[in-house]
Order: structure tokens, then C-alpha cells, then sequence
């Protein structure tokens, strides 16, 4: 009995010893990998070959596993440094196996089994590829930082091993270190194992390595190959250069072609408007552009000459009135002008007949803008040469949206060219001269008050010169200034019942003439890299795989 009850007791501290023993264990690891080693031969000329071998077992079928590995490594300052992989092997079980690479951003993919057969259970992979540009050069000693297996994968590794194979190196010559953990850890749960020729690591978890050695192992690159790999891994920073140069040749094409000439400067009152010149042609000589104003001062200089009448029924509502039917003695884009507004019709008004308004301010600016050119005010047709710069610069901005990493060269390079859009219209010596002469009959407008003796016993200057103060801008101040002159019984202006025709009331009317017809012409639109694990950021490899 004593014998029996010893033995019942040994049984008893044998089985609590293993399950203290397993439950130190931990768990046990159910993934799809079972360990990943790699053994990395330094070469002569400084090259190395990695030889990794990834084992463990599919649970369900599978056509294989991939590989990616980064070639391309982000520094400061935008500076990057790439090496050079080449696959020289790949073998499943012992045995070639078919596979495939590709690039993908920074990294080289390695693809490996067939995309037409699946397989589950054990497996065993071997890539065998070689590694130019990846030893690092000091003062002292030169070093060999490769990040062993990447931080990318589907599952964690268990296991991690690597050796390095020096020959001829002792091992008093040598220095390691390694790390372990996801990208920025600085922990070190790894061993390393220095012999000759030989350094040997082993970690449970993704691992970067370090081994310095003296220098003269291997040749050390020349200043002029230092070079030449500097220019062609960052060749994208010379792209850099095209936005500063873009807008120094448009500032210098500006300065040739844009430029308008020297004019006189100094501002001399003028009394009358430039000769032979309308109010819608004065307004888009003076900032090469046919806007909402000059398009309204057509419609009044117009009707102060008797061509049509105005009707003012409050806000932004007016009826226009043909008067004659001739058309002679007007410019051509006026009788267009009156021929796309009434057509056949007699009567038409901003409310009811919006878009002949539109396609006549259209229309007036065709004519003008060539009629403009043609008659040697400017060099070109200011509108095409605004329409070409735009153009060019929209190709470039909205085409930045679908070239990636190069938007932002050309995205610049398409703002410059819009902006230019803006300052190429250039006026010619005779355009320049009369646009001096236009400056100084605003200053005569602007300030009325101020030349009261020029105007004062002149009949009918009030309504001649209003249309060339709306272009301006200055009605509200030319038609103060001139009070005197405003009549309720102008054949050409016509308020509704009920209305007076005072001095501020008619003020605000010229605002609400501008912006009634500027704004009923505008169209409007109908709706219908990785480097690895630990401490492996001043090194190479990484990357990572998983199972497709």
C-alpha cells in the first residue's frame, strides 16, 4: 500500500509539472507560419545574396505565398536612396516553382504559385535574390543594416533567424546588434552569436540585424559613383526646378510680349472720351475685358442717341423700346447688337426676354474684342489670348488630378499659365496712347465738380457722357454732379407712374441700369514605405508577404 500510495504520488507531481510547464509555455501558436530564416552571403565586390526560407502549413487551399521587398527608402529633405534586387531562385519544397514579380510604389513583389492550382497543408519556400547598394559606409568601419524579415505580413512570425556569412573575417573584427518589434521599436528581445567569417541571430518576432566590419572588406564606391547613384534615385527633386523656371519664363514672356507700352504716366484731365470711341470700347481698352458695365452702356448710349427708349419700372426691370428702324450711323456690333435684341420685335425687357440679352452680350463681345484688334488697339484679340493661356494652364491643373506624385509640379505650373491669362493682353503704341487719353477723361468724370467751367454751358452733356461714366463706374458721382441736367422729359428714359426723376433717386437708377443688364447677360449654368522592425530605420530591406 505504502508502495502504491509513493507511486499515485510521483504520477500526481509529474502531471502538475506539465501543466505548470505548458501553461509557462503559453498558448501554442496556430498561425499560418512556423519560422522564417535567412542567411545573407557577402560578396567580394560588396554585393550580398539572401537565401530566405519561410516554412509552416496552409489550414485551407491556397495558390501560394508573395514577397514584397522594398527597393526605393525615404530620407530627409525628400532625398531617397534605392538598391538594386535581382531574383535568382525561388523554389517551393525543394523544387522550382512558378512565380512572378512586379512593382509595386517603393516595392518589388515576388508572387510565387501557380494562379490555376491550390494546395493546402506543409509547405516550405525558398527565395534566393542578390543585393547591390545596401552596405553602409562610415569612417571608421563600414556596416551591413538589413532589415531581415519586414513588419508587412498577414500574421506574425514566430520564429526569425539569420546568419551572415563573412569569409576570412575573424570575429574579434566584428560588431552586432539587432532589434526586434514593429517600425519605430527599440526593443531587443533577440540573441546574436559572433564567430569567424559568421554572425548568427535568432529572435520570436520581426527582426532587423546590424554587423560592422573593417573597412577594406569590400571596395568602397567613388565620389563620382556616389554621385551618379545621388542624381538617379532623386532625379523627382530636379522636377522641383519647373515651377520656378515656368514662372521665370512667364515673367520674362510677359515682359516681351505682355507688356503694355510706355505711356505718359502723369494723368491730364481730358474733357472729351478718345475719338471716335464708344463707351463699350473704352471700357474693355481700359482693362482688356468686356464686362457687365460696358455692355450696359451700350444699351444707354443707344438710347441717349435715339435709337431705342428705356422704361424703368423699379428694381431691376426695364422694358427697352425700339425707336428706329435704321441702324445707320451706328458701329457694327451696335446694329448687331440691336438686331439680336429685337429681332423682329419691337419691345423686349430683362424679365421676358433674358436670353436675347445673353446672346447679345455675347455677340457685342466677339465684335468688339476683334473689331478692337483689327483696328490696332490691341495686338491680338484680347479674348483668345486670355482663352489660350487658360486653356494651357487648366490642361496642367486638372491633369495634376489624375498623374500622381507629379501634381505637384505641374499643378503650379497650370496656375502660373492661368494667372498669365490674365496680364498677356497687350495693348499696342496707338491702344496705349488713347488709353492715357481714357484715363484722363475718368479723372474729368470722377471729379466733375472740380472742371464745373468745361461743362456748364453745355446742353446735353449729362446724357452724352453718361454712358462712358457707367463704363467707369462713376455715374452715381457724374450724375450728382450734374443734377442740374437731369430731366423728366427725355424722350430716352421713361419712369414708371408714381416716380420722381430726383437727383439721388436717378443716381440709384443708374446703379440698378448697370447691374439690371449686366447681370440678365451673364450666362448662368443649369444644374442637370516601410523600412522594418526596431531600429532598422537607418538601414535596408523590410517589406513584408502573406498568402493568396
Amino acid at each position: 500500500m505504502l508502495r502504491r500510495s509513493r507511486n499515485t504520488w510521483r504520477i500526481k507531481v509529474a502531471t502538475c509539472a506539465s501543466i505548470l510547464c505548458f501553461l509557462a509555455a503559453g498558448p501554442a501558436y496556430a498561425g499560418t507560419y512556423s519560422s522564417f530564416d535567412s542567411t545573407i552571403e557577402l560578396l567580394p565586390d560588396g554585393a550580398f545574396v539572401v537565401s530566405e526560407t519561410m516554412t509552416g502549413s496552409f489550414a485551407s487551399e491556397r495558390h501560394g505565398i508573395f514577397r514584397s521587398i522594398p527597393l526605393r527608402y525615404h530620407g530627409p529633405y525628400g532625398l531617397t536612396q534605392r538598391i538594386s534586387v535581382d531574383v535568382l531562385e525561388v523554389a517551393r519544397d525543394r523544387e522550382p516553382v512558378h512565380y512572378t514579380t512586379y512593382h509595386d510604389g517603393d516595392y518589388l513583389v515576388i508572387k510565387i504559385g501557380d494562379p490555376d492550382l491550390t494546395f493546402s497543408g506543409p509547405f516550405t519556400y525558398q527565395i534566393n535574390y542578390s543585393v547591390e547598394r545596401a552596405i553602409l559606409y562610415g569612417e571608421t568601419s563600414d556596416e551591413l543594416y538589413w532589415n531581415v524579415s519586414g513588419t508587412q505580413w498577414d500574421e506574425r512570425l514566430p520564429s526569425v533567424g539569420a546568419i551572415v556569412l563573412m569569409a576570412g573575417v575573424p570575429a574579434n573584427a566584428l560588431a552586432a546588434a539587432c532589434y526586434t518589434g514593429s517600425r519605430g521599436s527599440i526593443a531587443r528581445d533577440c540573441a546574436a552569436q559572433i564567430d569567424d567569417g559568421s554572425v548568427s541571430f535568432s529572435a520570436n518576432d520581426f527582426l532587423t540585424i546590424s554587423v560592422s566590419f573593417p573597412k577594406g572588406i569590400v571596395p568602397e564606391p567613388t565620389t563620382w559613383i556616389r554621385i551618379g547613384w545621388w542624381l538617379s534615385d532623386n532625379w523627382r527633386l530636379f522636377l522641383l526646378a519647373i515651377p520656378p523656371v515656368t514662372l521665370f519664363w512667364a515673367i520674362r514672356h510677359w515682359w516681351k510680349y505682355g507688356r503694355d507700352p510706355k505711356g505718359r504716366g502723369t494723368i491730364v484731365a481730358q474733357y472729351e472720351p478718345p475719338a471716335g470711341m464708344t463707351p463699350t470700347e473704352m471700357g474693355t481698352l481700359m482693362n482688356a475685358r468686356l464686362d457687365g458695365k460696358d455692355f450696359s452702356a451700350a444699351i444707354v448710349h443707344l438710347a441717349v442717341r435715339g435709337y431705342l427708349k428705356m422704361t424703368d419700372h423699379g428694381g431691376k426691370k426695364f422694358t427697352l423700346t425700339r425707336v428706329r428702324e435704321s441702324v445707320d450711323g451706328l458701329k457694327p456690333f451696335e446694329a448687331e447688337l440691336m438686331d439680336t435684341l429685337f429681332g423682329e420685335k419691337e419691345e423686349v425687357s430683362t424679365k421676358d426676354d433674358a436670353k436675347r440679352f445673353v446672346a447679345a452680350r455675347k455677340m457685342v463681345s466677339s465684335i468688339v474684342y476683334s473689331t478692337m484688334a483689327w483696328d490696332g488697339y490691341f495686338v491680338r484679340n484680347p479674348e483668345q489670348t486670355r482663352r489660350n493661356y487658360l486653356i494651357a494652364g487648366l490642361v496642367f491643373a486638372i491633369g495634376s488630378m489624375f498623374i500622381g506624385w507629379f501634381a505637384w509640379v505641374t499643378f503650379p505650373v497650370g496656375i502660373i499659365l492661368m494667372l498669365m491669362a490674365l496680364a498677356m493682353p497687350k495693348r499696342t503704341e496707338k491702344g496705349q496712347e488713347a488709353y492715357d487719353h481714357a484715363r484722363g477723361f475718368k479723372e474729368y468724370l470722377s471729379r466733375a465738380e472740380k472742371y464745373r467751367i468745361h461743362w456748364q454751358e453745355k446742353e446735353g452733356i449729362f446724357e452724352a457722357f453718361l454712358p462712358y461714366a457707367m463704363s467707369f463706374g462713376v455715374a452715381r458721382t457724374w450724375t450728382k454732379a450734374l443734377a442740374p441736367q437731369i430731366s423728366s422729359d427725355w424722350e430716352w428714359y421713361y419712369v414708371g407712374a408714381g416716380s420722381n426723376l430726383g437727383t439721388a433717386d436717378f443716381a440709384d437708377r443708374m446703379k440698378s441700369i448697370g447691374s439690371a443688364f449686366g447681370e440678365v447677360s451673364a450666362p448662368r449654368s443649369s444644374g442637370g514605405g516601410d523600412s522594418g522592425g526596431g531600429s532598422s530605420g537607418g538601414g535596408f530591406g523590410g517589406g513584408g508577404g502573406g498568402s493568396w
